[in-house]
């Protein structure tokens, strides 16, 4: 029996479909409702109509958009399988430290994927798992990213930097101005969770310690929008 979890909201479904990276085994329709963009895979995907109140239900009062699916498991790679699929023409990526709100993570990984960041890593204890929000916020951005479940994130920084990556750890306190950041060929933006930012012991294994300088009376940005920053001048960098 495969094992399945649901997705929801009109872009999410429409982006795992058009992914095609995960099997899709039902989609559940509000009664009342054409949407006719999933019109195209009637036929090959079985197709149901349901009154809202079980949308609302089986997706525990999700914002659906009366659009519900059921589909295989993300695959999540664990660092092995990372190493096995590496290549050197991967530049940026990004590690996530501890970030434990779900919609946070979601923003992220969209950011992310905007900016051809596809390689996330997150530990296995202390973040929030992958769930049918974190898809949600993502608008569905997951099905193209790369997601490698690590059992550290130390052990992780230590072993990509012995891949040649420069790791840079983005912080409030950072003392190089992001504007001021000279990237390398190869980098590692390293983020940590919304409260306690990066743990002492990661951000002493950065090469790096990197800040958004903002104006009074803003001191700081939260997590998903400074990491959005980040990515777009990460991405300049080539």
């Amino acid at each position: 029996m495969h094992k399945s979890n649901i997705i929801y909201g009109r872009t999410p479904v429409l982006t795992c479909l058009q992914a095609g990276r995960r099997a899709v085994y039902k989609i559940y329709i509000q009664q009342g409702l054409s949407l006719t963009e999933f019109k195209k895979w009637e036929g090959h995907i079985p197709i149901e109509e349901k009154p809202r109140g079980y949308l609302d239900r089986i997706t525990k009062n999700g914002v659906h958009q009366g659009i519900v699916a059921e589909v295989e498991e993300l695959h999540l790679l664990n660092f092995d399988d990372f190493l096995q699929n590496y290549s050197a023409q991967t530049k940026k990526m990004v590690v996530l430290d501890h970030l434990e709100d779900p919609r946070n993570l979601g923003a992220i990984i969209r950011s992310a994927v905007a900016f051809h960041i596809n390689t996330i890593f997150l530990p296995q204890e202390g973040s929030a798992p992958i769930t049918p929000v974190v898809v949600k916020a993502s608008t569905g951005a997951i099905e193209y990213a790369q997601m490698v479940q690590v059992k550290s994130t130390l052990q992780t920084v230590r072993k990509l930097k012995e891949l040649g990556f420069g790791i840079y750890a983005l912080d409030a306190d950072g003392n190089i101005k992001l504007n001021e950041v000279k990237w390398q060929n190869q980098s590692v933006l390293v983020i940590g969770s919304e409260g306690k930012g990066i743990r002492p012991l990661i951000k002493r294994e950065c090469d790096y310690v990197i800040s958004i300088p903002t104006k009074p009376p803003m001191e700081q940005l939260n997590a998903s929008v400074s990491a959005s920053i980040a990515f777009y001048a990460m991405s300049l960098s080539g």
